[in-house]
C-alpha cells in the first residue's frame, strides 16, 4: 500500500511540475543552443521523478498524516495550475466573437438564428469538443401586420392623429437595418384594438394600483394605463393590470430611471437611453409554453396543449413606446394650467418635461373630467410553432465522467444584442478556447465533465434552457455538480456583481474575484488590486462588512429552471454599475442601439471587464471540475439558512401580534422548525471535520462525500411546488410573486405569511403546512451529512 502511495506521488508531482512550470505556449525549437529538445525533458522528468521519490519516502510517517500532507502540498501546485490557465484568457479573442455574435440581429426562430447556432457548432467542433445541436419546435411571439397600422397608440388631435413611432431613429456610426430588425414589441401580449381613458400607474405594481384606488377611488375597468418600465419584471406589470381589469397597457422607459442628466449623456454621445429608444421584452418565463412540465422536442408527434389551455397567459394589449412619445402621449394639447388638489408621491415622478398639464394624472386636479385623454392601442403580435436551437459542448472527465459543471450563456436577441447576450457568449467563448488549448497542447483534462451550453430563445422566456431541464431533468438531477451563468458578461464597469443560490457555492465565488486583478486602473491606484476589493466597496455585506454581499437568485435568466426545479447550486456573474447611480438598468437595454460601437466605444474598449469576467467563470469552473473534494460550504449554508429562519418567525410573531392570533400549534411547529435548523448547523460542522481528515486516495470516499455536499440543496426542492406555484419548487429561493426579477427566500413561509399579513380570507393552516414541509427539509439535508448507514435521525 506504501509503494503505490509513493508511486502515485511521484507521478502527481511530475504532472504538476509539467504543468505549472512551463508555459503552456511553449514550442520546442531546434536551434544552435537547443540540438537536443528530447534530452532535457528526459532530464527534467528523471530529476522530477527523483524528487518526488525523496519527497514521498522521508515524509511516509503514518499513512494518514502522510495522506494530509500530500494533500496540502499537492493544493498549492493545483491553485498555480488553475491560475496559469486563468491568466491564458484575451481580451482579443473575446472582441472576436463579440463582433461575430453582435454582427446582426439575431431574434430567436429567425433564419440568424439558425446560422448563429450553426457557427457556434462549428467553432466547438473545430476546439475538439463532443458537441451537439438540439432543436426545440416551441411557441414563439412577434409582430405582424402592416407596421403603419397596427402595433401603435394614437389620440386625436385638432389638427389630426398622433400616432406612435414604428421604429427607434437611427444614430450613431452603426448599420442599421430596418429590415433585418423587429420593430419594437412585447412577446406574448395579448392582440386588440382597445380604446380608454389614459391613466399613470407609476411603475404598474400592485401597491401602485392599490395606491390609486385608495387615494383617488380610480375604477381601471375601461381605463388604458401607462406604466414606466423598471423595479418589477414587465410580465408582471401586465399581469397586475389585467388582474385590475384595464383594457390595455403601455410601457415607457422613463428619463428619470433610463436617462438622467447627473449620469451622463443619452446615445450616441454617452449610455444613456435617447428620446426615440424602446425597450423590447418578453412578457413571459418559464419555457415554451405549450409543453409545460415535458420538453418540446421538435418531434411532429409530441403532444402540446392547446393555446386555450395556457394558464398564465396575458390576454390585454401592452405595447412598449419612447420617452419621446410618451411626453407627447400624457402633454394637454391645450391646457397648461389647472389646480391641482393632490400631489402624488416623489417616486411616481418620470422625468418628462412637461411644458402644459400631464393628462394622465386627470385625477390630481380640479375639474379633472376636462383633462382626460381617451387613446387607442392597437397591437397585433403573433404566436406560431417555430424551430430554434441550444448548442453543447462537452469535454469528459478523467475521474468522474458523470458529474457536470455546467457552464451557459443564452445566445438570442431582440437587435444585435451586443451586451444581452453577446456580452456574456464571447466571455463563455473564450472559457471555451482556454480549455481546449490546455487540453490539446498540454494533454489536460479535467476530473469531471464540462459541459458548455449556448441557450436558445432565452429572451421569449427562458425557453432552451427549461426545455433542456424538462428533457433531462432527472438526469440533472442526480449528476450537475452547480450550473455558472453569465446572461450579460459586462452592463457597467464600476464593480462586480455576483448572485448566488445559497451560500454554499460563496467561498469558491469569493476566491475566484480574490484571484482576478483589477481590471479599472484607478481602483488599483486607490489600493483595490482585485475585483474582490471593489465589489466589496460597492456591495458590502452588513453582517460581514469583511466581504461583500452575495444577492439571492431570482429570475430572468437561464439559471432559474436549474434552481426552481431541480436545486441545482447555482451563480450569475457580471459586471455592472455603481448600484447608487439612479439607473434601473442599463440604458440602453434591448433597444437598437444595443451594438458593437456602444460596447467598443463606451463601455469596454480593450475588453479588459470582459476578460475578467472569463477569468472569474474559468477560476469557479476550474476548482469546481478539479478540486478532489468540491469547494462547497455546509456550514456557511446552515448559518444563512438558520438566519433566514429566525427572520421569518420575528416576522410571524409581529404578525400574530398585530394582525391576526397564532394558533399554539403553529407556533409549536414553527419552534420545531428553529431546533431543525439548529441541528443542521450541528450536523455541518461535524460534517465540516470529517472534510478535513478524508483519505483523498480512496475514491469511493470521495464520491460519497462529494454526493453529499452537491445534493445539500436539492432537498428543498418539493415535488408539488409552492402555493399556486406548482412549477416553483424550491423551498429555498424563489422568484417574488409581484416581481419574478427578484427573489424571496423561504417563499412557501412569507407567501402565505404576506396574506394573513394583508388581511385576506386565509389561515394559519396554509402557514403550518410550509413550516412543516420545510421542517422535514432541513432534517433532510441534516441526516444526509451523515453516514450512509446513519442517516435515520
Amino acid at each position: 500500500m506504501l509503494v503505490c502511495c509513493i508511486i502515485k506521488t511521484q507521478l502527481e508531482y511530475i504532472y504538476i511540475l509539467y504543468t505549472v512550470y512551463l508555459p503552456f505556449n511553449h514550442k520546442i525549437r531546434m536551434s544552435k543552443s537547443n540540438k537536443c529538445p528530447c534530452l532535457k525533458y528526459f532530464i527534467f522528468l528523471a530529476g522530477a521523478f527523483a524528487i518526488g521519490f525523496l519527497i514521498a519516502w522521508f515524509s511516509r510517517g503514518s499513512l494518514v498524516e502522510n495522506v494530509e500532507k500530500n494533500q496540502t502540498f499537492y493544493k498549492g501546485f493545483q491553485e498555480k495550475l488553475v491560475n496559469n490557465i486563468v491568466e491564458m484568457v484575451e481580451g482579443k479573442y473575446i472582441k472576436k466573437y463579440l463582433r461575430t455574435y453582435a454582427g446582426k440581429p439575431h431574434l430567436a426562430g429567425t433564419p440568424q438564428d439558425k446560422i448563429n447556432a450553426e457557427t457556434l457548432y462549428k467553432f466547438w467542433k473545430g476546439l475538439g469538443y463532443e458537441t451537439k445541436i438540439i432543436p426545440y419546435k416551441v411557441l414563439l411571439s412577434y409582430p405582424v401586420g402592416d407596421p403603419k397600422e397596427s402595433n401603435l397608440v394614437e389620440f386625436a388631435k385638432s389638427n389630426g392623429l398622433w400616432r406612435s413611432a414604428i421604429f427607434e431613429k437611427k444614430l450613431g456610426k452603426a448599420i442599421y437595418n430596418y429590415s433585418e430588425m423587429v420593430q419594437p414589441f412585447n412577446g406574448f401580449s395579448g392582440s386588440g384594438d382597445v380604446r380608454g381613458t389614459l391613466v399613470y400607474v407609476n411603475y404598474g405594481r400592485e401597491e401602485d394600483f392599490q395606491y390609486l384606488k385608495n387615494k383617488f377611488n380610480i375604477n381601471f375597468q375601461g381605463k388604458i394605463v401607462i406604466a414606466k418600465y423598471g423595479k418589477i419584471f414587465r410580465g408582471d406589470k401586465a399581469k397586475t393590470a389585467q388582474r385590475w381589469k384595464a383594457e390595455g397597457i403601455i410601457l415607457f422607459t422613463a428619463p428619470l430611471d433610463y436617462a438622467p442628466e447627473s449620469v451622463g449623456k443619452p446615445f450616441p454621445e454617452g449610455i444613456l437611453m435617447p428620446s426615440s429608444g424602446v425597450q423590447r421584452g418578453s412578457l413571459l418565463l418559464g419555457g415554451d409554453q405549450l409543453t409545460p412540465d415535458f420538453a418540446a422536442t421538435n418531434n411532429t408527434y409530441s403532444y402540446r396543449i392547446s393555446e386555450a389551455e395556457i394558464s398564465d397567459s396575458i390576454k390585454i394589449p401592452v405595447i412598449p413606446i419612447s420617452y419621446e412619445d410618451a411626453q407627447s402621449l400624457l402633454e394637454h394639447e391645450t391646457i397648461d394650467d389647472a389646480t391641482i388638489k393632490e400631489k402624488l408621491p416623489s417616486d411616481w415622478k418620470h422625468g418628462l418635461k412637461l411644458k402644459k398639464i400631464d393628462t394622465s394624472i386627470y385625477f390630481t386636479y380640479d375639474n379633472s373630467f376636462n383633462l382626460q385623454r381617451t387613446v387607442r392601442v392597437n397591437v397585433n403580435v403573433s404566436k406560431e410553432l417555430r424551430t430554434t436551437y441550444n448548442v453543447h459542448a462537452t469535454i469528459k472527465g478523467t475521474t468522474e465522467e458523470d458529474r457536470y459543471v455546467i457552464v451557459g450563456n443564452h445566445r438570442d436577441a431582440w437587435t444585435h444584442g451586443s451586451i444581452d447576450p453577446s456580452s456574456g457568449t464571447a466571455t463563455m467563448l473564450e472559457i471555451s478556447r482556454v480549455i481546449s488549448k490546455v487540453h490539446r497542447e498540454r494533454g489536460w483534462r479535467p476530473r469531471r465533465s464540462i459541459i458548455f451550453c449556448s441557450w436558445a430563445a432565452e429572451e421569449q422566456g427562458l425557453i432552451g434552457s427549461t426545455e433542456w431541464v424538462e428533457q433531462y431533468g432527472h438526469i440533472l438531477s442526480n449528476r450537475a455538480i452547480a450550473y455558472i451563468n453569465t446572461d450579460i458578461a459586462v452592463q457597467g464597469t464600476d464593480t462586480f456583481r455576483g448572485r448566488v443560490s445559497s451560500s454554499l457555492i460563496e467561498t469558491v465565488l469569493l476566491e475566484a474575484t480574490k484571484a482576478v486583478k483589477n481590471p479599472n486602473k484607478q481602483e488599483i491606484k486607490d489600493g483595490r488590486n482585485t475585483v474582490f476589493d471593489t465589489w466589496k466597496k460597492y456591495y458590502p455585506c452588513k453582517q460581514n462588512p469583511e466581504k461583500p454581499y452575495l444577492i439571492p437568485l431570482g429570475s430572468g435568466s437561464d439559471f432559474e429552471p436549474f434552481v426552481t426545479r431541480l436545486g441545482v447550486t447555482s451563480v450569475d456573474l457580471r459586471y455592472s454599475f455603481d448600484p447608487r447611480k439612479p439607473l434601473s438598468s442599463y440604458p440602453l437595454y434591448h433597444t437598437m442601439y444595443e451594438t458593437i460601437e456602444l460596447v467598443e466605444k463606451y463601455y469596454d474598449p480593450d475588453y479588459s471587464y470582459h476578460a475578467s469576467i472569463s477569468k472569474i467563470m474559468l477560476y469557479m469552473a476550474l476548482r469546481l471540475v478539479d478540486s478532489d473534494i468540491l469547494p462547497f460550504e455546509p456550514i456557511l449554508f446552515s448559518e444563512q439558512l438558520g438566519n433566514s429562519i429566525k427572520s421569518f418567525s420575528k416576522k410571524a410573531m409581529n404578525v400574530a401580534s398585530d394582525v391576526a392570533k397564532m394558533p399554539n400549534k403553529v407556533k409549536d411547529s414553527l419552534d420545531d422548525l428553529l431546533r431543525a435548523a439548529d441541528e443542521l448547523k450541528k450536523r455541518s460542522k461535524s460534517f465540516d471535520s470529517v472534510l478535513k481528515s478524508v483519505d483523498k486516495t480512496r475514491h469511493l470516499n470521495v464520491r460519497s462525500i462529494n454526493d453529499r455536499l452537491m445534493e445539500i440543496e436539492r432537498h428543498f426542492i418539493h415535488p408539488q411546488g409552492l402555493p399556486n406555484r406548482p412549477r416553483m419548487r424550491n423551498l429555498l429561493l424563489s422568484p417574488s410573486v409581484y416581481n419574478s426579477y427578484s427573489a424571496t427566500p423561504l417563499p412557501g413561509l412569507y407567501d402565505t405569511l404576506f396574506e394573513i399579513e394583508k388581511k385576506q380570507k386565509t389561515s394559519w393552516k396554509k402557514v403550518h403546512k410550509q413550516i412543516s414541509l420545510l421542517s422535514n427539509a432541513v432534517r433532510e439535508a441534516a441526516a444526509s451529512l451523515e453516514c450512509t448507514s446513519n442517516f435515520m435521525i
